[in-house]
């Protein structure tokens, strides 16, 4: 065994002391492994092996917790990415849990909550929606895009007055179009009956959105309500459909238009594309009967006619357009029997009674012709109330007490649904408003829904500002 090895040591061989140079210069001399007292060779490599296996391990570990660090963050990464392409095309059912892996992941994460705000919104859950826009801020998510959303948001639950200066300032910071912001805008000044502001908003909106049909159907709203010549309705219709061919709507008004304006051809042409969209098509149907009644046709009329009161039951106007042909024949009693069934469906519409009114002075019913005549005059000066109305708020959007007479004037004239719509947009801008909510009271107590009718009846309870 070579001199100076320690066998209890795992640590390599000393230096033989025969070579060493104190051995050279003391002959005989033993020379000691290590000095007295202290560590030998052999321990002191001991421990430095020790500490370089350690470190080899912490290095090793090291690798391993970045390789894991990396890998989540790849995961993160992914999640994120699958969130954002699912928020862009609107599937928010596929985005919610891509999100929510996001948010656990990244709970710090504005844009996460942002996005979170949005899938709320869209889905309905509002006030979680609200709540989740003002955590994003929270988290220094830019407030810009959080305003711009919000007001998207107030505009879409009706909330008019709030969304319309975040609407306005998100054009305003805008350095892009933005359609959506537009949209908005316009429907907040639509339902508060500022049209010709809405006009100035859908314009741009048609030029920020070219290929968007409802930018030509919005339009042609402010231009129903403002009068405007047929040519220009025609053409709003028109560039509606070459950007989608297939809108009912738009297919429908402009049958009408055509039709009114006796281009017989053009008409028929738009009822029969649209009843090849919509088999069934009530509106198609009725427009048919009236271009082959125009052209002569009458026994297709007739025809048509029977085929759009059993395709639209709710709808009086073929009952109307057949018990005119049946009274221009002199088939009395076949006509009375379609004002009878007319009369059903709506009371209020002022040529039920009028018509009603010819046949029975036709069967020699004087007091009956009489009530029946009084009946359309009264009806027909009702009607007269509602366009005083609707001018009034044109010129007036503002005034609320216009907006009460126009929903009391819907409740009362067999519209009960332009009734709540009406006394719902009151009461989004003025929540304590008494004679709106007692008008929704008396509806669904009408209807026999006792809870919203105490809810409104309550709410009715004039405070201290509360408006009357």
């Amino acid at each position: 065994m070579p001199r100076g090895f320690n066998v209890e040591s795992s640590s390599p061989p000393t230096i033989p002391a025969s070579d060493t140079p104190d051995a050279q210069a003391g002959q005989g001399r033993r020379i000691s492994s290590a000095p007295q007292g202290g560590p030998t060779r052999g321990s002191v490599g001991g421990r430095r092996r020790l500490v370089i296996s350690a470190a080899a391990l912490a290095a090793a570990g090291g690798v391993w917790l970045g390789v894991r660090k990396a890998r989540e963050e790849l995961g993160v990464r992914a999640e994120a990415e699958a969130a954002r392409r699912y928020m862009a095309e609107q599937d928010y059912e596929q985005a919610l849990p891509h999100l929510q892996r996001w948010v656990q992941a990244r709970p710090a994460s504005g844009e996460a909550m942002f996005l979170v705000a949005k899938g709320m919104f869209a889905t309905g859950t509002m006030d979680q929606g609200f709540a989740a826009l003002e955590r994003a801020r929270a988290l220094g998510y830019p407030g810009r895009e959080i305003d711009r959303q919000r007001g998207l948001a107030l505009s879409g639950a009706g909330k008019h007055r709030e969304a319309e200066p975040l609407l306005r300032r998100a054009l305003e910071q805008s350095t892009a179009p933005d359609p959506a912001v537009e949209e908005a805008l316009a429907r907040t000044l639509l339902e508060t009956f500022r049209l010709r502001e809405a006009r100035e908003v859908i314009e741009r909106w048609i030029r920020d959105a070219p290929d968007d049909a409802r930018t030509y159907l919005w339009k042609a709203i402010v231009d129903r309500k403002t009068d405007t010549e047929n040519d220009v309705l025609i053409e709003d219709y028109t560039q509606a459909l070459k950007r989608d061919p297939g809108n009912i709507e738009a297919r429908r008004e402009l049958g009408g238009l055509y039709l009114q304006l006796h281009r017989l051809d053009d008409a028929a042409k738009e009822y029969e594309s649209l009843l090849a969209r919509s088999p069934g098509s009530h509106d198609a149907l009725l427009g048919l009967a009236q271009v082959a009644m125009e052209r002569g046709d009458e026994e297709q009329a007739v025809g048509r006619f029977r085929q759009a009161i059993e395709a639209g039951p709710r709808d009086v106007r073929p009952l109307l357009e057949l018990a005119k042909y049946e009274l221009r024949l002199g088939r009395v009693e076949a006509a009375m029997s379609d004002l009878d069934r007319a009369l059903k469906v709506d009371g209020s519409e002022p040529d039920v009674h009028y018509l009603r009114s010819l046949a029975f002075t036709r069967l020699g019913m004087k007091e009956e012709a009489k009530a029946e005549r009084e009946a359309t005059d009264r009806l027909r000066a009702e009607g007269e109330v509602l366009k005083k109305l609707q001018m009034q708020l044109l010129n007036s959007p503002g005034d609320v007490e216009a907006q009460v007479a126009a929903a009391r004037w819907m409740f009362e004239h067999g519209h009960p649904d332009e009734g709540v719509r009406w006394g719902e947009k009151i009461l989004r801008e003025h929540p304590g408003h008494t004679q709106a909510n007692l008008l929704l009271a008396d509806h669904y107590a009408r209807e026999g829904k006792d809870g919203l009718a105490n809810f409104y009846r309550l709410r009715a309870a004039p405070g201290p500002s509360a408006p009357r």
